[in-house]
């Protein structure tokens, strides 16, 4: 099973689609899933977080500015980020 982390750095920029998880912990498992179905078409009570749109736009204003070679690792802290403003 997929982290959080690395599904939100990951996420197509696209509002169909979305991430679930078991919780909003950098090491949480998670799920991406379309909207359209409720809870992304499992049945497993995981916490929605948020779509491709969202978590793309939070990432790049947060890393706006980053020099390249460090896009990587500041996308990761832009996604531990906004998890922490989710709690």
């Amino acid at each position: 099973m997929a982290n959080i982390i690395d599904l939100m750095v990951g996420i197509q920029y696209d509002t169909n689609w979305g991430i679930w998880a078991d919780g909003t912990e950098p090491t949480s498992n998670a799920r991406y899933g379309q909207r359209q179905f409720e809870n992304g078409g499992m049945l497993d009570g995981w916490q929605y977080i948020g779509n491709g749109v969202q978590i793309g736009n939070f990432i790049d204003s947060y890393c706006d500015g980053c020099e390249d070679d460090d896009l990587e690792y500041f996308a990761r802290e832009a996604a531990e980020q906004f998890l922490q403003e989710l709690d």
